[in-house]
């Protein structure tokens, strides 16, 4: 042994040791697949899909600039998608699926650091155990991919302090490198772990060799320059500035232990000082930073600082749950590591059997723990009726992906489930939201299903307004023009329109999408723009054709109002179909 300081224990891997990891290792593996492929799509992860794998444009500055562009997850996202010529929930959450193994592999590395083999199983038990980790792992975002690479590279540097064997430092820093690129929340953790590895192995090492960190610089240095392009546009924008404990502590607390208080705050500040303490005592002892055993706890110091710092001097939100995960995969390992730099064993049993007990209370294949108001029933969509007053409903939403992407999976009838958060917007038949984002709702509306998990509710107008047929117009589509047009008419009175017909040769690459502008002619001013997405939200047949008939409503804004519908061809592939749209006024 080469590492300086504290003295690590190899204790010899045992059969028992083995099996028992081998055995968490196939059971948690297993309940991710399961999930991946029992849990609908997220927002999120539709939103990811469609931006950013569908289109492949998974590189910074690609595509849709945003900071839900996971850019490993979204690279290999797409990759799997062409390989497998689908998009299914699992394939499109495969990259995630496959580095569980890396993860695992990872925490059970660690098992050489520790003094007592029971507060490794601790460890294990926590970080394989805590659903609010191990969750997104079935969900196609870059979170699970992130904690993988965070851990392989925190493992990988303590194999190092300790044997400084070349394979571990490269393997280290290209581990940490690569966590920003598949959660941009990591640059300053890939910085400081970069920076840490540089200084220790520059003793030791080659100096050719310590090239490799320049490599590594350079890839997090583009990393950060990006992540200032996202601030500069405002794009990064998840958590809030109330507070630490409010914001960031409470949001973790909620998900890791199914609750939240002072109580908890209290109990969370107390551990926190230990660690704290027990990392100053151990590094002044040692009288140096390097020390394997004492990695967690050390992240663990630099993820506060991490999120104070950039709050004071950036004026960067305070993070919430999963955009400050890996606070808790640093608090988790810095307990266990603490525990056992003390040599206590009797709180261990206690705090594996919890850790097991609040898994057991959140174990579901329903839904996800992290995305809780991200569930839908089908139920929500079932409920809703194919005919009112003899045309499709018109239906609005609030979450419009998820709404389309069930639409589309389990081959219901199209709908458009339009925007529909303003008080003015009371012409639609059916509308999915929540109380809270329309909380006039009941002067018009009335619920008659209500998600119980999510709490979105689906309500029913009161009395369906009538309609009457005014005229309607056929439009063939042919060509790769990027605009079809369909019908452009002053507006002079609130209308449904009813647009059906059918596309060929299409397939889940090419964007063919219906959309419904009003604006006044003489302001120049946009007043309501409905998009109907026709490939997202309508299952594809076999042959390759779509079909299509769904009803939009549109408010009359002046007497100036302009409508145009059109088909938005917008990758200008080669279209071909017929689409007829009827117009409907509504009598007073």
């Amino acid at each position: 042994m080469k590492n300086s300081g504290l003295k690590i224990l190899d204790h010899k891997n045992s059969d028992w040791t083995l099996l028992t990891g081998f055995i968490i290792f196939i059971l948690v593996w297993a309940y991710i697949i399961i999930k991946a492929n029992t849990v609908f799509l997220v927002h999120d992860e539709i939103a990811t899909k469609w931006a950013y794998m569908v289109s492949w444009n998974p590189l910074p500055y690609q595509g849709y600039v945003d900071a839900n562009n996971h850019f490993l997850n979204s690279l290999l996202g797409g990759l799997f998608i062409r390989l497998f010529q689908s998009d299914a929930a699992w394939i499109v959450r495969l990259p995630n699926i496959l580095t569980f193994p890396l993860y695992f592999w990872a925490v059970f590395g660690f098992r050489k650091f520790f003094s007592h083999r029971v507060n490794f199983f601790l460890l294990l038990v926590v970080l394989m155990f805590s659903a609010c980790i191990t969750d997104y792992f079935s969900l196609a975002r870059g979170y699970g991919m992130s904690m993988a690479l965070l851990v392989l590279a925190l493992w990988q540097t303590a194999l190092f302090l300790t044997h400084r064997q070349p394979k571990h430092f490269i393997i280290a820093m290209a581990a940490w490198a690569l966590t920003v690129y598949a959660n941009l929340t990591l640059i300053p953790f890939a910085l400081a772990g970069i920076v840490y590895l540089t200084v220790y192995a520059w003793s030791y090492m080659n100096k050719a060799r310590l090239s490799v960190s320049l490599g590594a610089l350079i890839l997090v240095g583009y990393a950060i320059k990006y992540a200032f392009y996202l601030k500069k546009i405002g794009k990064l924008y998840y958590g809030n500035k109330e507070g630490f404990f409010h914001t960031t502590v409470h949001s973790l607390t909620n998900q890791l232990l199914n609750s939240e208080g002072i109580a908890i705050d209290v109990i969370m500040t107390a551990v926190a000082m230990l660690i704290i303490f027990t990392t100053i005592y151990a590094f002044s002892k040692a009288r140096t930073v390097f020390l394997s055993r004492m990695l967690f706890p050390l992240f663990f110091l630099l993820g506060i600082a991490n999120i104070l710092g950039q709050h004071w001097l950036l004026g960067v939100n305070y993070p919430e749950d999963r955009a400050a995960l890996y606070l808790v995969v640093f608090f988790l390992g810095a307990i266990c590591f603490t525990l056992d730099y003390w040599k206590e064993k009797r709180v261990t049993y206690p705090l594996i059997a919890g850790a097991l007990l609040i898994f057991g209370f959140q174990l579901n294949l329903e839904s996800s723990i992290t995305y809780p108001t991200q569930h839908y029933d089908e139920e929500l969509l079932t409920s809703i009726p194919d005919r009112v007053h003899g045309i499709p409903p018109a239906t609005g939403s609030r979450y419009w992906f998820m709404d389309n992407e069930m639409t589309r999976k389990k081959e219901l009838p199209l709908r458009a489930f339009q925007k529909s958060d303003q008080p003015s917007d009371t012409l639609v038949d059916y509308l999915i939201t929540w109380r809270e984002i329309r909380p006039d709702i009941l002067n018009w509306y009335h619920p008659i299903y209500k998600d119980s998990i999510s709490d979105i509710i689906l309500f029913e107008r009161d009395r369906f307004l009538d309609r009457k047929k005014l005229n309607e117009k056929s439009q063939t589509i042919k060509g790769s023009r990027q605009y079809f047009g369909i019908y452009n008419d002053t507006l002079t009175q609130p209308l449904f329109i009813r647009c059906s017909g059918k596309l060929e040769n299409i397939d889940i690459f090419k964007q063919a999408i219906m959309v419904f502008s009003t604006n006044d002619f003489k302001k120049d001013k946009d007043y309501s723009y409905v998009s109907v997405p026709l490939v997202k939200s309508a299952p594809i047949r076999d042959d390759g054709s779509l079909t299509f008939d769904f009803t939009v409503a549109i408010n009359d804004y002046s007497p100036t109002d302009q409508l145009k519908v059109y088909l938005w061809n917008k990758e200008k592939s080669p279209m071909k179909g017929k689409i007829k749209v009827g117009w409907y006024k509504i009598p007073k």
